[in-house]
């Protein structure tokens, strides 16, 4: 996520504390200013040319061991694109449908990114395609309606929640600022 949200510099680990952990970071929502997400880990990976839609390794394991394919036989080459779409979909899984109420939209695009085949799996393209329907998909209600994780329920965070999305509303704040393309 880029920092386009905080009025002032925020600790890496702790981010929404001040850099020298002393206080809050000042920050506004994700709908006053609305950041960028980056999924990026080059750690361990390969380059392939642009026109090489099929390329054959031996996979890299990475951190998450869940693959279904890894289970299959470590030596046998696999086309590492599937498996990129694989762990953006557990990915997403772990970190939004797992723990937060109001996403369930995407379920069944992740579960078919997470499709034990992986010739079954749509591609990136068809991924970021698939998503844009849904998104379209969604009204503004919808748009504006609160993705609570599960300790985020008390009666205090529904009136902060319901205060600000009046005011959204009456200021003529759209849901979403990102364009679809």
């Amino acid at each position: 996520m880029d920092g386009s949200m905080f009025i002032d510099a925020w600790h890496p680990s702790e981010q929404y504390m001040s850099e020298d952990l002393k206080r809050v970071a000042r920050h506004r929502t994700r709908t006053q200013s609305p950041p960028r997400y980056y999924y990026i880990d080059f750690g361990i990976s390969r380059k392939y040319d642009a026109s090489d839609t099929n390329p054959l390794e031996i996979p890299i394991y990475g951190g998450d061991k869940g693959v279904p394919e890894f289970a299959e036989a470590y030596t046998k080459p696999w086309n590492p694109f599937p498996t990129d779409v694989w762990y953006l979909g557990h990915a997403i899984q772990e970190t939004f449908l797992d723990r937060y109420l109001g996403v369930e939209f995407l379920s069944g695009l992740v579960t078919d990114m997470m499709h034990s085949d992986p010739t079954q799996r749509p591609n990136m393209d068809d991924v970021f395609s698939r998503f844009q329907v849904l998104r379209q998909g969604l009204s503004k209600w919808k748009l504006r309606s609160r993705v609570a994780h599960d300790d985020e329920r008390s009666l205090f965070d529904f009136l902060l929640y319901w205060t600000r999305r009046i005011q959204y509303i009456v200021r003529r704040i759209p849901p979403t600022h990102t364009s679809l393309s």
